[in-house]
């Protein structure tokens, strides 16, 4: 669980409520803390080329917490899954993309698609503007995805532009893409538009567009920052999205 700027563990664990859900479903959580070193406010370097890479900075060092968590602690390999808020969501985009072979599938809430932005301003850009912002080191990804992913992100996010949730799943709807939608509606809540959608080669992904939403988690615990406790509940979807994958080592 990949924290967004200006959080810590403690504070995303609380916002989420994912540790309550994994408790529930025999699961273990990990939250890698950004110090302040590598960025003022917290922020995972998400949009610096040398942090878009396999085997080179934040990339390999959370890999690198993921592998020792599978060996000292007899986890499932094939269940391995990475998730994240904003900055950490747009980072869970780079995990997904770089270590395919670790995670089985990926979560972003109110992030931005694998190599968006080649520096600040392009960064900036991509949160403010979204699609039509200069792109990253190259075009994004027209190849098939290669791991399954869950969006959330708010309709009314006014930090990172919603249309980065639909380009994130861009890679997914080629001319043969199996595409469903439907409203899901939260009681005493907001509502929801679901997308479902499967490529030609089978890997599936889900899109939820959270209505009236801020910039912050759907369903979270208001005692954490960035959340938003009448939004559907974004760990709970993501957790048995999840559960529904393994890791296909041919895939890798």
């Amino acid at each position: 669980m990949l924290h967004g700027c200006k959080q810590d563990a403690a504070d995303f664990a609380l916002g989420t409520g994912m540790n309550v859900l994994a408790e529930q479903n025999d699961c273990l959580v990990a939250y890698p803390i950004q110090p302040r070193r590598a960025s003022r406010g917290k922020c995972w370097n998400w949009y610096q080329p040398q942090h878009q890479q396999r085997d080179f900075g934040e990339p390999a060092i959370i890999a690198g917490i993921t592998l020792e968590i599978i060996a000292n602690f007899n986890v499932d390999a094939a269940r391995v899954y990475v998730a994240g808020l904003s900055a950490g969501g747009a980072m869970a985009a780079v995990m997904v993309h770089t270590y395919p072979d670790i995670y089985a599938a990926a979560g972003v809430h109110s992030g931005l698609p694998y190599q968006r932005a080649s520096g600040v301003l392009s960064a900036l850009g991509a949160m403010k503007i979204g699609i039509g912002a200069p792109r990253g080191l190259s075009a994004i990804s027209t190849h098939a995805p290669k791991r399954p992913m869950i969006v959330f992100h708010g309709d009314l996010d006014m930090t990172v532009h919603p249309s980065n949730g639909w380009e994130l799943l861009h890679e997914f709807e080629d001319m043969n893409a199996t595409v469903s939608e439907e409203t899901v509606d939260q009681a005493d809540g907001r509502r929801s538009t679901l997308r479902t959608i499967q490529s030609s080669d089978g890997i599936d992904a889900e899109h939820w567009v959270v209505h009236g939403a801020p910039h912050a988690w759907a369903g979270g615990n208001e005692s954490g920052s960035y959340t938003d406790g009448s939004g559907p509940d974004a760990s709970a979807e993501m957790l048995r999205f999840f559960l529904a994958h393994t890791l296909e080592p041919t895939l890798a």
